[in-house]
């Protein structure tokens, strides 16, 4: 009875120290086997068919008898290649394998359309757009027909269903810029942001290396979605406010800086003449206070009426800088006017104020004469050449220490 004579074929089969068992036992053992066999190979199949989707170089590999989405993969590697009828015939054979999976009807428009086949392509991108909102190249046919037709809420919804798959679609300008460019687009765009997606984050803040204008008709829909209420916060605004600052927007970038973030205050050329926002941190953006900590100047906040006062305390022998800002204010003459007190809470001329077009070194303003309101006053000018001048204050030496609160510019009449 010894089983080693069995061939090689027959491996599957009950091993030798099971042959005393009954019969029945054995085939049933026999068929679960089998069935278990079948099943590995089937799954093995339709696994290597399902990785296509996001593993395209294996479509090629995929046996024939499995073949389903890779035979979409395939066809699209032709289109690709701009080979229409291998395209086409790979299509075909994809629709006849699942006629409603949204990729078979998608790849066999695409592969008419590639074809020359401008109905055929059509027909079959209407029956795909009812299969779900994920196919790419769906998505993309019906927002170029609804471009064409200037129906911009058709294109919006579209586009919105791109950049939900994937934020990178925000740099294809060919599909964006007609959206962007007119009103109607630049409406219905705030309608889908407005939802908040996934994208508007990406949307709101990546205006890297984009043209001037873009970066313009940008910050209208960042307005206009501000004008709906939705504010995209502070670190995901401080991007696009740097980069239209960066471009010599100032009063444009502060408004956006003041629409999105809901810690910025004020209406006029200074932002957060209070200090109710600042902290000890770095700030997001140039429009923000940023201190000027230093070994030898220490900086701590008391709440004051309307916000904080900056409660400075300097041992350096010379003037150290203590909080600068960008101003969004146009050309002109203005009125500064600030509150310094000593820590006996009496006026003290120890706050100087400097301006600065650009980074350079900041030039300092005259003394400042204190008005019968106990706040310190001083004229500037803001030059017509300069596309945004810095503010800074700086604290002189001196013993003990200096509050400075309640900073205010205004145009001077």
């Amino acid at each position: 009875m010894a089983g080693t004579d069995r061939p090689q074929s027959s491996w599957w089969l009950p091993s030798p120290a099971a042959e005393g068992a009954p019969r029945a036992g054995r085939l049933s053992a026999v068929a679960t086997g089998i069935a278990g066999f079948v099943f590995a190979i089937c799954a093995i199949g339709n696994g290597m068919d399902r990785v296509v989707e996001d593993r395209p170089e294996l479509a090629s590999s995929v046996p024939s008898l499995f073949a389903s989405r890779s035979l979409s993969a395939r066809a699209f590697e032709r289109i690709e290649a701009r080979q229409p009828l291998a395209a086409l015939t790979l299509a075909q054979s994809r629709v006849r394998h699942e006629p409603m999976e949204p990729d078979s009807t998608a790849a066999l428009g695409a592969a008419r359309l590639l074809s020359g086949d401008q109905q055929g392509a059509y027909d079959a991108f209407r029956v795909a757009a009812q299969f779900g909102w994920r196919t790419v190249p769906t998505q993309l046919y019906w927002l170029q027909q609804a471009t064409a037709l200037k129906d911009y809420k058709s294109a919006a919804e579209r586009f919105d269903a791109l950049a939900r798959q994937s934020p990178s679609w925000l740099r294809e300008r060919p599909l964006i810029d007609p959206l962007e460019r007119d009103p109607r687009g630049r409406a219905e765009l705030v309608a889908r942001l407005a939802e908040r997606p996934g994208w508007l984050e990406n949307y709101a803040s990546d205006m890297t290396d984009l043209p001037r204008d873009v970066v313009e008709l940008r910050y209208q829909v960042l307005m206009g979605l501000s004008a709906k209420g939705i504010q995209v916060g502070c670190h995901t605004i401080a991007p696009a406010t740097s980069q239209l600052a960066q471009l010599g927007s100032m009063v444009d970038a502060a408004q956006l800086w003041r629409a999105h973030c809901p810690s910025a205050t004020g209406k006029g050329a200074i932002n957060d003449g209070s200090f109710a926002a600042v902290t000890a941190d770095p700030a997001l953006a140039p429009f923000a206070w940023n201190l000027s900590v230093s070994g030898d100047v220490d900086i701590a906040f008391e709440p004051a009426d309307h916000g904080q006062k900056l409660v400075i305390t300097s041992t350096a022998a010379f003037d150290r800088p203590v909080a600068s800002q960008l101003l969004a204010a146009t050309p002109g003459p203005y009125i500064l006017r600030w509150q310094a007190t000593d820590q006996n809470a009496r006026p003290s001329d120890r706050i100087l104020a400097a301006l600065s077009c650009g980074p350079t070194e900041p030039v300092k303003l005259s003394a400042a004469t204190l008005a019968p309101d106990g706040r310190w006053t001083l004229p500037l000018s803001i030059a017509p050449a300069c596309a945004g001048e810095w503010l800074r204050f700086s604290i002189a030496a001196g013993s003990g220490s200096v509050s400075l609160s309640d900073v205010t510019l205004e145009p001077r009449r």
